[in-house]
């Protein structure tokens, strides 16, 4: 399973387009966003993806969004927190449901301001509020400057309070000293203040690293967390695809020239809209034709040029092997 926490100083057209792409080429499940600069009437479409936001309401920029990739089963959750936090801090979480009702809990936060000394204080009570049996990853901006993970001698107040809460409980900060999450635009100097911190059980399978090279106006590099393959996140779990052995592909085709593709794609409608819903002609048809239910996955990579003979050699091949040998 793969995360990225970004700063984005907004997700307006192209910029969220470029980020949507390089969550598809780093093969990204969940996205988490800072300083969306998001408003109630804006809905920017994030193919691929189910997205829950908190908007800034009364003030300008600000924001949180998590993306999450269709094949999770997850659900929103309401953390009861001091009235205070609304307005100096913005968060927002989701449960993972992974395999036998475990939980996976991912908590987006950004904190606007290095003085505000209360974060380490939100950081425990969203903690406590997690079930022993459950895991929690918490990232986001944190905008605090300590020596625990920073190469600097600078430390504020929101480095402090989250330096105590550290001591305090038994969270794992997992992001290596020194990462460069930021750069300063007019010195080229790098900060870490993009954090990521999880429980015990979790935090020994999370390998936490910077995006680089990419040019997504932000003044932040995305950070990825990779989570081990020996953690069960229940994504190469059975699903439903097609059987494709013994399909009639005359039929097929006969069908989708029925299909008025034109009208589908044409309109005024934007392009992710567009996209979906020439999948959706596209699977409707074959499905009156092909077979689809449960298809175990295959470790094996198939290759496009493998084919019949292509077996038989490599059986002629382990027989004269076999005769060789003896």
């Amino acid at each position: 399973m793969r995360i990225i926490s970004w700063n984005a100083c907004s997700v307006m057209k192209e910029k969220k387009d470029l980020f949507l792409m390089s969550c598809l080429e780093n093969k990204i499940d969940i996205f988490c966003i800072q300083e969306t600069w998001l408003k109630p009437h804006i809905k920017p479409e994030f193919h691929g993806y189910n997205v829950i936001r908190q908007d800034r309401i009364h003030t300008s920029k600000g924001g949180v969004l998590i993306g999450i990739k269709q094949n999770f089963h997850f659900t929103e959750i309401e953390l009861e927190l001091d009235e205070e936090v609304g307005d100096r801090i913005e968060l927002m979480a989701v449960k993972l449901v992974l395999p036998g009702g475990k939980g996976l809990y991912i908590v987006n936060i950004y904190n606007p301001s290095g003085s505000n000394g209360i974060i380490g204080q939100i950081i425990e009570e969203v903690y406590q509020q997690i079930p022993n049996s459950d895991d929690i990853i918490i990232l986001g901006d944190f905008n605090a400057h300590s020596n625990l993970w920073c190469r600097c001698n600078v430390i504020n107040k929101s480095g402090r309070s989250i330096e105590a809460t550290l001591l305090s409980t038994n969270m794992i900060l997992s992001t290596p000293k020194g990462l460069p999450t930021r750069i300063n635009p007019q010195t080229g100097d790098s900060t870490t203040i993009d954090l990521v911190m999880a429980n015990p059980r979790i935090s020994c399978s999370l390998v936490v690293d910077i995006l680089q090279d990419l040019v997504l106006h932000s003044d932040h590099n995305p950070v990825i967390v990779e989570i081990g393959s020996k953690y069960p996140t229940g994504i190469n779990e059975r699903r439903d695809k097609f059987r494709t052995g013994n399909v009639n592909w005359d039929d097929l085709a006969a069908k989708l020239k029925d299909v008025n593709i034109r009208a589908v794609i044409e309109g005024e409608a934007e392009i992710d809209k567009k996209i979906e819903a020439f999948q959706d002609h596209l699977v409707c048809t074959a499905k009156e034709i092909e077979p689809f239910g449960p298809v175990g996955f295959s470790k094996r990579k198939k290759s496009a040029w493998w084919n019949e003979e292509c077996l038989n050699a490599k059986k002629e091949v382990c027989q004269k092997r076999m005769l060789y040998r003896r």
